[in-house]
C-alpha cells in the first residue's frame, strides 16, 4: 500500500459463500503477497538453502566430492530452477491471459 492510499474492507461473495480475504499465498512455488514484495520469497529460498547448507557440511566428511556436485546439482540447483525458471515463467503466462 502506498502512503496515501486506504484500506477497504471489501465482503467479496461467490455463490453465497464469502471469499476470505488473505493477505499471502503460495502460488506455483512462490509467495505472493498484498504488497507484491519479494521478502517471503527471499526468507523462504534463504531457509531452504540454510538447509542445503547444513546438509553439505553434515555429509561432507563421509563422502567424496563427487558425491557432493552431485547432491549441489541435485537438491541446491533445483530449488533456483523451481523458484526463479519455472515459478516466474507460469506467473508471466498466468498474467498474459
Amino acid at each position: 500500500m502506498t502512503k496515501n492510499s486506504q484500506k477497504i474492507n471489501a465482503k467479496i461473495f461467490y455463490e453465497n459463500k464469502q471469499i476470505i480475504n488473505t493477505y499471502s499465498i503460495k502460488f506455483i512455488a512462490l509467495f505472493v503477497d498484498s504488497s507484491l514484495s519479494w521478502n517471503k520469497n527471499i526468507a523462504h529460498l534463504m531457509s531452504t538453502l540454510t538447509t542445503a547448507y547444513y546438509g553439505i557440511c553434515f555429509f561432507k566428511p563421509f563422502v567424496n566430492q563427487e558425491t557432493l556436485s552431485k547432491f549441489n546439482f541435485s537438491y541446491v540447483h533445483s530449488i533456483f530452477m523451481v523458484t526463479f525458471s519455472w515459478g516466474i515463467h507460469n506467473i508471466v503466462i498466468v498474467s498474459s491471459r
